[in-house]
C-alpha cells in the first residue's frame, strides 16, 4: 500500500514563495495514489474536498491532466461544492500538500481514504487523518496502543513539513504492561531509542511534498503493547507522525494517530 509508485503528471504551478504566501498547508499524510500490495492487494487512496462556504474558494497542490508540462492554476471551488483528488504530485510515498487560501481553512472539510479493492465488498476502507497548521507539533507527542503480535507489523511514519533544514527528532519506544487497577500502574520500560533525521525532499519537489521517515516497530515481544514518543529538538510546530498497523494476513490497515486532549 505504501509504496511508492511512479507517474507523470502535470502538476499546478505552484513557486515555492506562493505556495505559502497566502495559503495554508494541509498535509495528506498518504499520498492519493492507486497501488498494487502483497497479497493480491489493490489500494487505492482518494482524498475528497468540500467548500463549506457561500462563496467560492481557491485550493491548491492537486495535479491536473491540462496535456501541457505545466498547468495554470485551477478555478475557485464554488461554493458548497466537492471535488476528488485523485493525485497530487509523485513524493516518492511521502505524502503531499494541499493549500488552501490563508484565512479560510475551516471552510474547507478534506477526508483521505485508502481502500483495498480486490476486498472492496467486505470494508469501506481505512481513515487517514488530514493535518492542518493547528495539527502540527513543535515538542514531544506519542502514539500509544501498538500490537506486539507476530501476526501483524507495525510502522512509525513522521513528517517534516518544514524542511527549512535537516532536523533531528529522538524517538523512544516503551513495552507497556498495562496492570487492572490504576494505583498498581508503573513506569513502562524504554526498549529502544533512535536518533531520526527526516529526508527532505528535493528542492524542485519541496512545495509539493514533506520531509519523511519511518521507524519499524517490530521485533519488541513479551509486553502487552507498545507505545512511542517523538521528541524534535527543533522547536517548530513542523512534525506529525501515525502509526500504520497491517495485518500480515488480511492485509487491513489500522491508523493510530496522536490526540492532544
Amino acid at each position: 500500500m505504501y509504496r511508492a509508485i511512479a507517474f507523470a503528471v502535470c502538476v499546478v504551478a505552484v513557486s515555492s514563495a506562493s505556495a505559502q504566501d497566502g495559503y495554508e498547508r494541509i498535509l495528506l499524510p498518504v499520498g492519493p495514489i492507486a497501488v498494487s500490495g502483497a497479497y493480491g492487494s489493490e489500494w487505492r487512496t482518494f482524498a475528497l474536498v468540500s467548500n463549506l462556504s457561500d462563496t467560492p474558494l481557491n485550493v491548491r497542490g492537486a495535479a491536473e491532466d491540462c496535456g501541457l508540462p505545466i498547468c495554470g492554476p485551477p478555478p475557485p471551488l464554488p461554493p458548497k461544492a466537492s471535488f476528488q483528488v485523485a493525485r497530487t504530485a509523485d513524493c516518492a510515498g511521502r505524502g503531499g500538500f494541499l493549500y488552501v487560501e490563508s484565512g479560510r481553512i475551516r471552510d474547507v472539510a478534506v477526508s483521505l481514504r485508502s481502500r483495498d479493492y480486490s476486498r472492496a465488498l467486505d470494508t469501506w476502507g481505512t481513515a487517514v487523518p488530514v493535518v492542518g497548521p493547528t495539527g502540527l507539533f513543535e515538542r514531544r507527542f506519542g502514539i500509544t496502543d501498538i500490537p506486539v503480535a507476530d501476526d501483524k507489523r507495525a510502522t512509525l511514519r513522521l513528517f517534516d513539513v518544514g524542511n527549512s533544514t535537516p532536523s533531528l527528532v529522538r524517538v523512544r519506544i516503551y513495552g507497556v504492561r498495562v496492570p487492572l487497577r490504576q494505583q498498581d500502574a508503573v513506569p513502562d520500560t524504554l526498549v529502544a531509542e533512535r536518533s531520526v533525521t527526516p529526508t527532505p525532499p528535493s528542492a524542485g519537489q519541496a512545495p509539493f511534498c514533506p520531509g519523511f521517515a519511518e521507524v519499524p516497530l517490530t521485533g519488541y515481544s513479551g509486553f502487552d503493547f507498545l507505545r512511542v514518543e517523538i521528541d524534535p529538538e527543533r522547536s517548530e510546530r513542523e512534525y506529525w507522525g501515525y502509526i500504520s498497523v497491517i495485518d500480515n494476513e488480511t492485509q487491513h490497515v489500522t491508523v493510530l494517530s496522536p490526540a492532544q486532549p
